[in-house]
């Protein structure tokens, strides 16, 4: 199922790179314990932004990127040090 959801969201961003194809490549990167992948989708998602709320408002609504929160190479700006 996630092999499947990664595959669409690729494709999806392949044919328009926008935020949410980014944002969900990165989600279902994350679900699979693809770290890597995930922090590339999700610098991928912040380029794509429209304005600069889409990123912190996405982060806000979904639990995916938790086991992320130590990398500072992607989520330090996004994830507020608790």
């Amino acid at each position: 199922q996630l092999d499947r959801a990664a595959l669409f969201a690729r494709e999806a961003y392949i044919m328009c790179p926008a935020f949410i194809h980014a944002f969900s490549a990165a989600r279902v990167a994350a679900k699979q314990e693809k770290f890597d992948l995930a922090a590339m989708w999700l610098r991928l998602a912040s380029q794509a932004q429209i304005n600069g709320n889409e990123m912190r408002s996405a982060l806000a609504d979904t639990q995916d990127f938790e086991s992320m929160r130590h990398r500072s190479d992607v989520l330090d700006e996004w994830f507020a040090k608790s």
